[in-house]
């Protein structure tokens, strides 16, 4: 069973994340959009230090709504520009709120990506087109869940794809956790997954 873990915007909640995946022994790949972070540098960096950075643009563009040469720089120029500021190899995308096409899945090969997030959730799949990549689970309380907290479905899918062998994917805005005091809930199933 593989598991991963993904953070999107980038806020100053993301230091707090990343303590709590140093902690309990948990990867990560941190998607920032270059010009609406609400983090600083130095904590980008600092993250930079033990985790994966991905691309999330670079003004958070919902891209199959803007010009297509706008939203080619939307995609090559954030993978530019984080590069330069991590010194890693950029190598993993994030459409934000999960709009894309097929235009936008080959600007993001063009740029030099090798993979894509959406934010698709329920599936434990291992196996997955390298620019679709869907998720388990969104630590939010969403429409799919049908009611059900979101702390329950992961336990239920995170057991499921242990089963199968799969692949458990969670994700989620450090500002989102914070909004909803869901900090508690996060820690927990860290343990439980640990």
């Amino acid at each position: 069973m593989r598991i991963e873990t993904s953070w999107d915007d980038f806020s100053k909640h993301d230091t707090r994340i990343a303590d709590l995946l140093r902690f309990y022994g948990l990867p990560g790949i941190f998607y920032v959009p270059v010009n609406q972070t609400l983090g600083r540098e130095d904590e980008l960096a600092d993250i930079a230090k033990d985790f994966e950075i991905g691309s999330h643009t670079v003004n958070h563009e919902i891209l199959n709504q803007i010009p297509k040469k706008a939203m080619q720089s939307e995609v090559a120029d954030s993978r530019t520009w984080l590069q330069q500021e991590t010194g890693q190899l950029i190598n993993s995308f994030c459409y934000p709120k999960g709009r894309y096409d097929q235009s936008v899945i080959d600007a993001v090969k063009a740029a030099g990506y090798k993979e894509a997030r959406t934010t698709k959730v329920l599936s434990t799949k291992t196996k997955q087109r390298h620019f679709e990549i869907e998720t388990s689970i969104h630590v939010y309380p969403r429409k799919e869940y049908q009611d059900v907290p979101w702390l329950d479905l992961a336990k239920e899918l995170h057991d499921r794809a242990k089963e199968d062998d799969g692949t458990f994917r969670l994700w989620g805005h450090g500002w989102e956790i914070e909004r909803l005091g869901e900090w508690e809930n996060l820690e927990s199933f860290f343990k439980h997954i640990a």
